[in-house]
């Protein structure tokens, strides 16, 4: 096979930045993976994914707010953030909560209009019907969040 010249420039570009990115992963392994224990370990990645997910969909809550939703349910509403940007995370964190119960089970159609309906749920019927509904959502679903979410590195 012959490889053109532009190839082997372009391959040593991209060998150099897997190596970095090795490197990178590799630091990150062992300064915070390899650290936590594996509930840790899944509570600290659903803070992330929910905060990230929910941002792609215009959501403004930070790592941070996302965080203190999750420990603290509507207790403690962020300021400046909205009751639909509340109820997104909240959406969020049951269908995060289903996958993970679901580890062992099929990738399928049924698992992802699953997720699907769990996380648009109370997002969409607070759109149509308006917050009354959804505060008594919100308050039943974060009720024992508090003690749920306690975990050392979130610890200042």
């Amino acid at each position: 096979m012959v490889v053109s010249k532009t190839y082997r420039i372009f391959a040593h570009i991209f060998d150099n930045e897997i190596e970095e990115y090795e490197a990178v992963r590799k630091d990150y392994q062992r300064e915070i993976a390899d650290k936590m224990g594996r509930q840790q370990w899944m509570e600290y990645n659903e803070i992330l994914f929910s905060a990230h997910s929910c941002a792609i969909e215009g959501n403004s809550f930070t790592v941070d707010d996302t965080r203190i939703l999750r420990e603290q349910g509507m207790a403690m509403v962020p300021v400046g953030r909205s009751l639909l940007e509340c109820t997104e995370m909240a959406d969020h964190f049951r269908a995060f909560d289903y996958l993970v119960s679901r580890l062992d089970g099929p990738f399928d159609e049924s698992l992802l209009k699953e997720i699907n309906r769990l996380v648009t749920e109370h997002t969409l019927s607070y759109r149509a019907q308006g917050s009354a509904h959804y505060l008594a959502f919100i308050r039943k679903t974060f009720r024992n969040h508090s003690e749920v979410f306690r975990s050392s590195f979130l610890k200042r």
